[in-house]
């Protein structure tokens, strides 16, 4: 799970790197003047290079995708001011933002949640989203060696309720991983 802070760490890293390698030939007066100063010159520019495109490209907002800063807390936007760790409604539905995965969100977001609150947490990973209903019942989608797993459970309070789930299911293919949910959220809030 990533998010603008990680980038940045990252970014910062790629720069620093970038400064070494273009710094070296200064610190060992033998490389003056030939051509391995000029090579990692180039390359020591080309790696900051890189780091600020990437940092330009990962460090955004996911509501109003406008640029964070390198000295931005990653708390909220300082453009729009919106809380990365607040729900955020994307198609007038409840998505609890913790992840930067804006890709995700959306394509979940589509799903028909009979009044529960999806909440995102990384993709492939082995919690990936949850729905949580009013009532304490929750689906639970995760990924663990390239397979989906979908578990309803009626309360998410107790242990018993997890060791016997109301429903599963298991999906090889994450193309259909979409249309299981939704025949999942249809089978346990039929009534």
């Amino acid at each position: 799970m990533k998010n603008s802070y990680d980038y940045k760490i990252y970014s910062m890293v790629i720069m620093t790197v970038g400064f070494i390698v273009a710094l070296i030939p200064k610190a060992i007066p033998e490389l003056s003047g030939t051509t391995i100063e000029i090579c990692l010159g180039i390359t020591g520019a080309v790696v900051i290079i890189g780091a600020i495109i990437y940092a330009s490209i990962k460090m955004r907002c996911p509501y109003c995708k406008r640029f964070l800063s390198i000295y931005s807390s990653g708390k909220y936007c300082p453009h729009c001011g919106k809380s990365f760790e607040s729900p955020v409604y994307i198609n007038d539905i409840k998505v609890t933002l913790s992840m930067t995965d804006a890709v995700m969100q959306k394509k979940y977001s589509r799903l028909n949640l009979m009044d529960g609150e999806l909440i995102c947490i990384e993709d492939d990973g082995e919690d990936m989203f949850e729905i949580k209903y009013p009532d304490g019942m929750v689906i639970d989608v995760s990924c663990i060696d390239n397979k989906y797993y979908i578990r309803a459970v009626s309360n998410d309070r107790t242990i018993e309720s997890w060791n016997n789930p109301i429903y599963t299911a298991e999906v090889v293919n994450k193309d259909k991983l979409f249309d299981e949910v939704q025949k999942t959220i249809r089978s346990v809030r039929k009534g």
